[in-house]
């Protein structure tokens, strides 16, 4: 299991972002959040997902994915940058921007979707080395 890792919240203050690639590892961080009502971290059918929180009034959004050796990383980073729309999505609604311009919105998804692939491709490296000991 990877310890989780904080993103990068530059360029447009992302919100709290983590990355989960295992039910322990979001499990826990629902843990260090005290969640009280856990949602699955993913469904069955869902090849990504994001969970949303406000603590101590911070946005925090928790990105869930499964390393799976089966599917292509083109896939994985669609995932991915389908579910950092919705963490650009759940920023702007928390700042209260109701219109963003597209130009600000494209720096908030592309700043979401790249800390989410450097961070996923991280976790696939240790989960690989994992496996081979």
């Amino acid at each position: 299991m990877c310890k989780t890792r904080w993103l990068d919240q530059t360029a447009l203050r992302l919100p709290y972002l983590a990355l989960c690639t295992s039910e322990k590892q979001y499990l826990k961080i629902m843990k260090y959040l005290k969640v009280e009502n856990v949602s699955a971290w993913l469904s069955d059918s869902a090849g990504a997902s994001n969970h949303t929180f406000i603590k101590n009034g911070k946005l925090t959004c928790v990105v869930c994915v499964r390393i799976d050796k089966g599917r292509d990383i083109a896939s994985t980073a669609s995932y991915l940058a389908h579910e950092s729309v919705h963490v650009a999505q759940e920023m702007f609604e928390a700042i209260g921007e109701e219109k963003p311009s597209c130009e600000v919105y494209a720096y908030a998804f592309e700043n979401a979707t790249r800390n989410l692939m450097d961070e996923y491709l991280r976790q696939e490296k240790r989960h690989k080395r994992a496996a081979k000991n």
